[in-house]
């Protein structure tokens, strides 16, 4: 089982990954509730995310996903977090955003090397809870910058626990998306679509918001 701890985000940054790694909802649906039928998971709207003193982040989102959209302060990074709940109202997935800007850190978040070395550290944190030995980061490549990723799994999970892990964290524009996705889709049907979905965001540098 991959650990739980609270959803609170910290302005520690090297915390960040781990933190959301660990936002997990232990009460997520049953492996047979998670597909999502042929004809829906194709279609995408594009969402529009405020970002406090930042301007808005942009991107396609499958139309059949739910979210919540966490937005406190210019101190706290925004928080989008998307789910479909199944006829039971049990999460089918959790995957879980965070929008980091530079201002809050007074560094560069977006720089690749730093992008690199934050996601190896939260994975090599996290390969004891995993069936892996070694961690396998995978290069991202999005409309506005670049990042790294890596898969987990846990065979160990309880029947209503999740299984797989994807997390990393991509630079958009003048931000960084930190992501985490927690499922028991065996196929990584949920996998390509965070990866389309994450690929098309685009940040909007707008002083009027």
């Amino acid at each position: 089982e991959f650990p739980t701890v609270s959803a609170t985000i910290t302005h520690s940054l090297s915390k960040i990954l781990c933190l959301c790694l660990f936002f997990m909802n232990t009460h997520s649906a049953l492996a047979e509730n998670q597909s999502i039928t042929e004809e829906k998971k194709y279609l995408v709207d594009i969402e529009t995310f405020e970002i406090p003193g930042q301007g808005e982040l942009k991107m396609k989102v499958p139309r059949v996903w739910n979210y919540n959209f966490t937005k406190v302060d210019e101190q706290t990074p925004p928080l989008i977090t998307f789910y479909v709940l199944d006829k039971n109202e049990k999460e089918i997935f959790q995957l879980n955003m965070s929008i980091l800007t530079n201002r809050d850190y007074n560094k560069d978040i977006t720089n690749l090397d730093y992008i690199h070395s934050l996601v190896f550290e939260a994975g090599t944190n996290t390969l004891e809870y995993s069936d892996q030995d070694n961690l396998m980061m995978e290069k991202l490549t999005g409309k506005q910058g670049e990042g790294f990723f890596f898969d987990l799994s846990d065979s160990d999970a309880a029947e209503e626990e999740f299984k797989y892990l994807t997390q990393g964290a991509l630079s958009v524009g003048k931000v960084l998306l930190v992501f985490s996705l927690f499922s028991n889709d065996e196929e990584g049907i949920l996998r390509e679509a965070l990866l389309t979905s994450i690929k098309s965001a685009v940040h909007v540098n707008r002083v009027d918001i």
